[in-house]
């Protein structure tokens, strides 16, 4: 009786194998490319909703501005604006009106500020910059809408300058704690760290849909930047995260 040939048995017990393998990770890939994008939706909803406002008995009164302050900042905003024109500048005068409005789900921001030139981008950060520590909201959006789509090495920077500040102890003021509400503890913890966790996330989601990044020798030195910052930003969860990323990555 002659011997049964089994190597075409096992050639195609292997290709089967590998089929399935290569369904699995790209099925294990686009569940987590989902859930960094809820996660990130969930954080861009916490602050801007009208439902999520918190009362003013709920929080200290933030100290509201003066009539110099005000002017100033009028001013510094036209400043900004100044070394903008044409397109750039019709861009930067909605994405401003945007911020104002407190409504960071406007289709807008997805549909005409999808991307944005590198002047634009830099009239962002140095709105971020004149921002109160206080002004979650709009720090928020701005560190959100640079580290969505990184561009170049000033992008970057910026994105490892969010972790280079002392952590906000309190949304009325960030150098001082406020009184304790169980009630309002998880929310007001998540809108502390705003900023910090949008950018993280998007760094996340840059590398997971983006891998050819790893390759690039600015981003990847850009990131890994800016995830050791994060890794010595005084909050826990902030460190984790970082830690999480770059052992993922191996970064």
């Amino acid at each position: 009786m002659k011997p049964t040939n089994k190597l075409p048995l096992i050639c195609s017990l292997i290709a089967l194998l590998i089929v399935g393998l290569s369904f699995f990770w790209r099925s294990h890939q686009a569940n987590q490319i989902t859930e960094i994008s809820d996660e990130v939706t969930k954080l861009r909803q916490v602050n801007f909703a009208n439902g999520n406002k918190l009362e003013d008995s709920d929080v200290p009164e933030k100290k509201a501005l003066s009539a110099v302050e005000t002017e100033a900042a009028k001013v510094s905003d036209e400043q900004i604006a100044a070394k903008l024109s044409g397109e750039d500048l019709k861009s930067y005068q909605l994405f401003e009106a945007i911020l104002k409005s407190k409504n960071d789900n406007d289709p807008r921001l997805d549909q005409d500020l999808k991307h944005q030139s590198q002047a634009v981008r830099n009239a962002m950060i140095e709105k971020y910059t004149q921002l109160a520590p206080e002004d979650k909201n709009e720090r928020g959006l701005i560190a959100y809408m640079i580290s969505r789509d990184v561009q170049s090495p000033e992008d970057l920077q910026f994105m490892k300058s969010v972790f280079d500040q002392p952590p906000c102890l309190s949304l009325a003021d960030c150098k001082s704690t406020a009184p304790a509400d169980p009630h309002f503890s998880t929310l007001n913890q998540t809108t502390l760290i705003y900023d910090q966790k949008v950018v993280l996330f998007q760094i996340e989601k840059n590398l997971t849909e983006h891998p050819e990044y790893l390759k690039d020798p600015v981003k990847r030195e850009g990131f890994v930047a800016a995830l050791r910052q994060a890794e010595s930003y005084a909050v826990p969860s902030i460190q984790q995260k970082a830690q999480e990323i770059r052992s993922r990555f191996g970064l």
